[in-house]
């Protein structure tokens, strides 16, 4: 793809033609080769070719680089020539006078514009010294850009020379396909045969994704998903149009944009790019006047239209349009969309005809357009409002816009009702009603839309009009705060929810909404319990059957969260279909609500079970926000569940897929950080919780707490991480979430008792206990199990082991092997203490493994050196002597240590062993050696004894 000009390539990436790249240079490495590259102007042939010559004369083969100009009378064989001149200057001595024909040398040595005259040579005079001059380059790689603009005797040369190939040599060929001369690239007889290996390569444009790559890369910073869109719209993939957009936005801006800054108005006010105007004046000369006309309509149609809708616009006749759209069909400026349906090409290409018709044609046949559209059985609304947006006719416009979002909404379609209500609610000037009415469609509409930013900040700049009535306001509030708990993780204006609730009294429907909502995220049971009858009530009262199946989505939920074991085995035969499908978006979220909920659990098979139906049913039913949740809960079960190896890909798609989304973000982050804490990379894993905590909001708060603490611990740092696990522990959690496990809590037990808090250690065991009394909460009980044992590891590590192997089970039971192997280093630690080291060999033996196969190599390697140490620590046999003064292979591991200069802390930390054990080493390894201080440990060692 071309990132910049040729000749600048340097200072640019290439971006999303690296399988192109791969697949040119693998048809380049047996030769002989004939390799055909095709694709429309300004799409990155030109850089493809430059990258491939790169490497190929990296690789030791020759390159000779040609192209073809569009002159009006191309000299014969004048590619052919510029190549062989070039390998003359590169290779002098492939190319002497006395080594080529007569009819070869003339026209070597003769000036450019004498070869036009008549006495010009044949091809066959001339291609047996063509391929004895690539011979002997050889390897050799003959590029040629640009053909179609070739003379016909450069065509028929380049036949020749592909009919018997020479060995060593190889042909590339790039063309624009709409301007060959004829078909196929070198005539009709162009058919190489074996042993020439040839490869047809079709270059597309750019992908989104490669667009908004490409964009940061030369802006120097992210840019939104929303500027992105336009960008890829804008250009269609084109890089040369992309790059002259942003070349454009550099200068505009004279700075990098803001991540979540939406470009769109600055690119809708930049025109068209300049090569897309000059290749329209050019492309308008090829044209007869009725193309011209029938283009300049369809510029102002702007999307796709008929050939009747054409010709009222143009006010052509129906055969006069039609010989324009066939004209400009043949010139690639406009596409065949169905059987009597066109568009153009190209974006950029309506944009550059659009801005260049006068103001009073392009108002004109706009007035034409609308007046056409109202006569149609259906008239297109959204088509008709765009027109009165393009006129000028804001009233007409929100008027349009409005009845056309009310359509789409009603069709399903609510990411096209949703777009046009925001382009609304942009207007300045509209009339209270009119905002009123625009206001509360597009929060209605966009609950189960992932892309939501924009319509929460929407949403807000409404609310801060001082004109709303309080009836609107109140509904408004409902809808914003709960787009912002359940999309954006943020719950810090519960406060405005609860006066919208009591607002929202003397409608019964939305009342029961604004309940049911406060139900699902009030901290305290007691509360989550009153709004919840207070939702049932109001949706009896309503008698509307929606509400009452959002009512019942609270009830099932809550009920489940309370841990009734009985209540789970039911909540298996959840219905996956309803009677009434205006229900089946609340059976939906029954199914990813119940899901997620049972991951918290530790029910995780029950979990995945609802979860995958809810993911199915998501997508059958068009909910951005239920794929969302349950696609993200899915990948976090696999992290659960030890399904590493195919994580980064899954993290990658939820990175794509849902970029606005907190749970999705946040969670993406989330195991991004924890992957990384496994294999003892500190600092990613510490960018990684930071990015979690600013996108993830409530729904990773306690899981970033958890890790955090766990790296403070690991780093010998146990003052910080009690800080931040006595920040998680302030915090009042949901009622819903308050029997979910986050790994906080042996964590938070360790911290404790590493600062000397023995008091809070006991504290937080006794406060998880009493949560779960009587509950079905496997994954919290197996937490309290390891923490008791940290409580009880030194005065009691026989009872400690009892504990940490029951967290085993349990965790073995709910199929987190991650988890399942942290309990057994735990329980073999107080094995050890409990002077059980032949059974504690056995216990690491297994989590090492368990540690191998997960991919947990920072955590293997800490299991790994509390092996040999279990090993050391078992009874030596009968008969074998000690090391008496020597050094043991610890104390020889610890002294080369202490030689290279290392203190007692970082050794602690590189073979994983406690500082007072180091400390002890260190006074053996002293003593044996008769030395006085650590720093002659050096000279020890360096002396044979």
């Amino acid at each position: 793809m071309l990132a910049a000009d040729a000749t600048r390539r340097d200072h640019t990436a290439l971006v999303g033609r690296q399988t192109d790249l791969a697949d040119l240079l693998a048809a380049l490495k047996t030769l002989p080769a004939v390799t055909v590259i095709e694709g429309e102007a300004g799409i990155g042939k030109s850089r493809l070719l430059l990258e491939a010559a790169e490497a190929l004369r990296a690789a030791g083969t020759h390159v000779i680089l040609a192209n073809c100009y569009p002159l009006r009378r191309p000299y014969p064989f004048q590619p052919v020539l510029e190549a062989l001149r070039s390998l003359h200057r590169t290779l002098p001595g492939t190319s002497t006078p006395g080594s080529m024909s007569p009819a070869m040398a003339t026209l070597m040595a003769t000036p450019p514009a004498r070869h036009a005259s008549p006495t010009a040579p044949a091809a066959y005079d001339l291609v047996d010294d063509l391929k004895d001059l690539l011979r002997r380059a050889a390897p050799v790689v003959l590029m040629i850009e640009d053909i179609q603009w070739s003379d016909e005797s450069s065509r028929e040369l380049l036949l020749l020379l592909t009919a018997t190939m020479p060995d060593g040599v190889g042909l590339v060929l790039s063309h624009r396909h709409g301007d060959l001369p004829h078909e196929p690239l070198l005539g009709a007889a162009y058919h190489p045969q074996p042993p020439v290996h040839t490869m047809e390569l079709q270059l597309a444009p750019l992908s989104p994704a490669d667009v908004r790559d490409l964009a940061a890369r030369t802006l120097g910073s992210q840019i939104s998903p929303e500027s992105a869109a336009t960008l890829h719209t804008r250009s269609d993939g084109v890089p040369r149009t992309l790059i002259e957009d942003l070349a454009a936005l550099q200068r505009h801006l004279g700075r990098p944009p803001h991540p979540q800054e939406d470009l769109t108005p600055i690119l809708e006010a930049l025109g068209a790019p300049r090569a897309v105007r000059e290749a329209m004046a050019a492309t308008f000369h090829r044209l007869p006047p009725e193309g011209i006309t029938v283009v300049r309509a369809a510029a102002v149609l702007g999307g796709t239209f008929s050939l009747p809708l054409a010709a009222e616009v143009s006010g052509l006749s129906t055969e006069e349009a039609s010989t324009g759209i066939t004209a400009a069909l043949a010139c690639g400026l406009l596409r065949e969309t169905g059987p009597i349906s066109y568009a153009f090409r190209r974006s950029a290409a309506r944009i550059a005809v659009y801005q260049d018709i006068p103001g009073p044609d392009r108002r004109r046949m706009h007035r034409h357009a609308i007046s056409t559209m109202w006569t149609h059985p259906s008239p297109p609304l959204a088509h008709i409002a765009w027109q009165a947006r393009q006129l000028g006719d804001t009233a007409l416009w929100i008027q349009q816009a409005n009845a056309a979002a009310s359509q789409a909404a009603a069709g399903g379609d609510r990411a096209g009702a949703t777009r046009l209500l925001l382009e609304v609610l942009q207007t300045p000037t509209m009339d209270t009603d009119s905002l009123s009415h625009a206001a509360l469609m597009l929060a209605r509409n966009s609950y189960h839309l992932a892309q939501h930013k924009q319509t929460l900040h929407t949403l807000r700049r409404t609310l801060a009009r001082p004109d709303l009535p309080a009836r609107i306001r109140a509904e408004l509030t409902l809808h914003t705060e709960r787009l912002a708990i359940v999309h954006a993780g943020d719950s810090t204006r519960i406060s405005d929810l609860r006066v919208a609730a009591a607002e929202l009294h003397a409608d019964p429907a939305m009342a029961a909404e604004a309940a049911s909502t406060l139900a699902m995220i009030e901290s305290d049971e007691q509360d989550a319990q009153t709004w919840l009858e207070t939702a049932q009530h109001a949706a009896t009262t309503s008698g509307d059957t929606r509400t009452a199946a959002v009512v019942r989505t609270a009830t099932s939920v809550l009920e489940a969260a309370q841990g009734d074991e009985e209540l789970w085995k039911a909540m298996e035969n959840t219905p996956r279909r309803t009677p009434d499908p205006s229900n089946a978006l609340e059976t939906n979220r029954v199914l990813c609500a119940l899901g997620s909920l049972a991951l918290g659990i530790g029910l995780d098979s029950t979990a995945r079970r609802l979860l995958t139906d809810g993911q199915t049913m998501a997508s059958v039913l068009g909910s951005d926000l239920l794929q969302c949740q349950s696609t993200t809960a899915l990948t976090l079960l696999d992290w659960w569940a030890g399904a590493w190896h195919g994580l980064p890909h899954q993290l990658q798609a939820l990175h794509e897929n849902y970029p606005e989304m907190a749970m999705a973000e946040g969670t993406r982050s989330l195991i991004l950080a924890n992957l990384c804490l496994a294999a003892g990379d500190h600092d990613p894993a510490v960018k990684h919780l930071h990015h979690a905590t600013a996108t993830g909001g409530h729904y990773v708060s306690a899981g970033v707490r958890a890790s955090l603490t766990r790296l403070h611990l690991d780093r010998g740092e146990p003052e910080e991480a009690w800080r931040q696990a006595a920040q998680c522990l302030k915090y009042r959690k949901p009622a819903l979430q308050r029997h979910q496990a986050s790994g906080l809590v042996p964590l938070a037990v360790q911290a404790a008792l590493a600062t000397s808090r023995t008091g809070e250690a006991q504290a937080i065991v006794t406060s998880a206990e009493r949560s779960t009394h009587a509950r079905c909460a496997p994954a919290l009980k197996a937490e309290i199990h390891q923490a008791r044992g940290h409580l009880i590891l030194t005065n009691d590590p026989a009872r400690a082991v009892a504990h940490y192997a029951r967290a085993r089970a349990l965790w073995h039971d709910i199929g987190r092997p991650y988890q399942g192997a942290q309990a057994s280093e735990q329980q073999a630690a107080a094995l050890l203490r409990a002077g059980r080291p032949d059974t504690a060999v056995i216990v690491l033996r297994a989590a090492t493994a368990a540690y191998s196969a997960l991919g947990a190599s920072y955590d293997e390697k800490r299991c790994q050196d509390s092996l040999r140490t279990a090993q050391e620590a078992k009874p030596k046999p009968r008969g074998r002597r000690s090391y008496g003064q020597d050094l043991s292979p610890r104390e020889l591991e610890v002294a080369r240590l202490v030689a290279d200069g290392a203190t007692n802390r970082e050794i602690a930390g590189k073979l994983f062993l406690s500082l007072r054990t180091v400390e002890h080493h260190v006074t053996k390894i002293l003593r044996k050696l008769e030395l006085s201080h650590r720093h002659e440990v050096n000279c020890a060692l360096a002396t044979p004894r």
